[in-house]
């Protein structure tokens, strides 16, 4: 009986030896693969994450960038003349460049949009020239811009003109009324 015992107790130890074996076999194989796919799927998480962050950052500052825009061309306005009229500035500009026999200036109604007119808000000039050189139109929009008075060119056409070796320019001029804006 002794060799039996002996025969069983090496069984047993056989048995539970291979079930051991099987048992570290399937804890190495199996297990981790849930906590590894959660640690996959965290990375990916984490990764998407940055990467809302990023835009956040980068439309915060795009948001402060205007923010700032806005507070210079508030304290432009701000500057200027209380009574400042672009017609008056615009013609007072091509007096001093000697442009104004060449020149037809007008006003013209502002609207910008369907929902509704902008006429109160902005001023518009268009601004006619005939026989000048680039250089006397940089010279003109030099002056303008120079000046400070929050003006800008809504649109330009520049073509040679048909009798002489001049250009003719079209530009219309738009500036914010004074009071219109809130600070």
């Amino acid at each position: 009986m002794n060799e039996q015992e002996t025969r069983k107790q090496d069984r047993l130890s056989i048995i539970f030896t291979a079930a051991a074996v099987a048992l570290v076999v399937f804890m190495v194989a199996f297990i981790p693969i849930n906590p590894l796919r959660k640690y996959k799927r965290s990375v990916s998480d984490l990764e998407s994450t940055r990467q809302q962050l990023d835009s956040a950052v980068t439309l915060r500052d795009a948001h402060l960038e205007r923010l700032r825009n806005q507070e210079i061309l508030m304290k432009k306005l701000n500057e200027r003349r209380p009574n400042f009229d672009l017609w008056s500035f615009v013609n007072s500009v091509l007096t001093e460049e000697k442009l104004k026999e060449r020149a037809n200036l007008r006003k013209v109604a502002a609207k910008f949009n369907k929902s509704g007119d902008v006429s109160n808000q902005i001023t518009m000039v268009e601004l006619g020239l005939t026989g000048i050189t680039l250089k006397e139109l940089a010279n003109a929009l030099h002056k303008v811009y120079s000046s400070n008075n929050l003006v800008v060119v809504y649109r330009m056409l520049l073509r040679p003109e048909n009798n002489s070796k001049g250009l003719e320019c079209e530009i219309t001029f738009l500036s914010p009324v004074s009071g219109a804006v809130a600070s």
